[in-house]
């Protein structure tokens, strides 16, 4: 772990963080027990939901681009670690990883942007087994297929 400072955008100071390397955030989580994450999961996204609330004169957009860009890395492992549970926090996490991934876009962004595009793509890719039905699939026809039947 260290105290790092994370540079500022043009004309605002540099933001002073704890930088933890991923295998302990992930050694923390693996040792939790199962019937608690759910409630670690939602108290992360209730956290990163108010943290992320827009300023009322901003037209819905955050703060600004350096807050936008810090919260990243946390929105996609938060994704990461909540994708495949049957946590409510999925869903959450997946709308947060959504909105930052707009407010980017919208800010010229456009490699943040992708990353965060191609996480909530991923997850919601795994949501879409061989045995959940694809938009545009009758899911008779595959339960038909895959137990033989014509």
């Amino acid at each position: 772990m260290a105290l790092v400072e994370v540079p500022g955008d043009a004309g605002r100071p540099a933001v002073r963080s704890v930088q933890a390397h991923a295998l302990l955030l992930d050694t923390v989580f693996a040792r939790t027990p199962l019937d608690q994450r759910d409630a670690v999961l939602t108290a992360a996204t209730t956290l990163l939901t108010l943290l992320l609330v827009p300023a009322p004169d901003t037209e819905g957009r955050y703060v600004d681009a350096q807050t936008l860009r810090l919260f990243l890395p946390h929105a996609t492992a938060l994704l990461r670690r909540a994708d495949g549970t049957k946590s409510p926090a999925a869903h959450e996490a997946l709308a947060i990883v959504r909105r930052l991934r707009d407010q980017s876009h919208d800010s010229g962004d456009f490699a943040a942007a992708h990353a965060l595009a191609t996480a909530a793509h991923a997850a919601t890719e795994r949501e879409h087994t061989a045995d959940a039905p694809r938009p545009g699939k009758r899911p008779y026809v595959t339960r038909r297929i895959r137990a033989g039947a014509r």
